[in-house]
């Protein structure tokens, strides 16, 4: 089955974008309650920020049919966690030139 289709928010690990805040690749997918579930190496704040994103408080970008999808990335300097807004105003999924070769599904 889809990812998609299991879920309203599906929240993608990226690759570090650029310093233009473009992203070259999707690495990892997660509806939202397996995400919830298994992201202890976190900090509180960025999973609130993943949770409200998810929510519609923060951004995220709706991906029709009340889906939204929703970006991250680890910081290569100090393996911080990041949620940005600047990621989620692209449908990264469906941009041409990003590539999701490698992409890993977590499902339950």
């Amino acid at each position: 089955m889809d990812v998609e289709a299991k879920s309203k928010c599906v929240i993608y690990k990226v690759k570090e974008p650029t310093t233009n805040n473009i992203v070259t690749e999707i690495l990892e997918s997660w509806v939202e309650d397996e995400f919830s579930s298994w992201s202890t190496s976190s900090s509180d704040t960025f999973k609130q920020d993943i949770r409200d994103a998810c929510l519609g408080i923060k951004p995220s970008l709706g991906a029709g049919d009340n889906k939204k999808h929703v970006y991250f990335y680890i910081r290569s300097s100090d393996q911080a966690w990041i949620y940005s807004s600047n990621l989620q105003n692209q449908d990264w999924v469906n941009k041409q030139g990003v590539t999701m070769n490698n992409l890993k599904h977590h499902t339950t």
